[in-house]
């Protein structure tokens, strides 16, 4: 549960959190390092929960767009996976 407190405060909302609905708390660790983008976590809508993790060699200004499809299209998928 601490944990889950710790990463909820993320305040960084551009990578994998943009390809969320409203909805969905997400609990998740960002980071960059040279030409590297990363994020992970824990994403929980009520109804679905899972955990994402994606580690790019790209720079920055290039993943967001990739993070934020990417995104949220495994949430779609989980979300027609659990009414299946």
């Amino acid at each position: 549960m601490q944990m889950k407190v710790l990463l909820g405060r993320q305040l960084d909302k551009s990578k994998l959190a943009q390809g969320l609905p409203l909805n969905a708390m997400y609990y998740n660790k960002t980071g960059w390092w040279s030409y590297w983008t990363n994020d992970a976590g824990i994403v929980d809508d009520g109804e679905i929960k899972y955990i994402i993790s994606c580690f790019t060699p790209i720079p920055e200004k290039e993943a967001l767009p990739i993070m934020k499809e990417l995104s949220a299209k495994v949430y779609a998928l989980m979300k027609w996976r659990s009414r299946n």
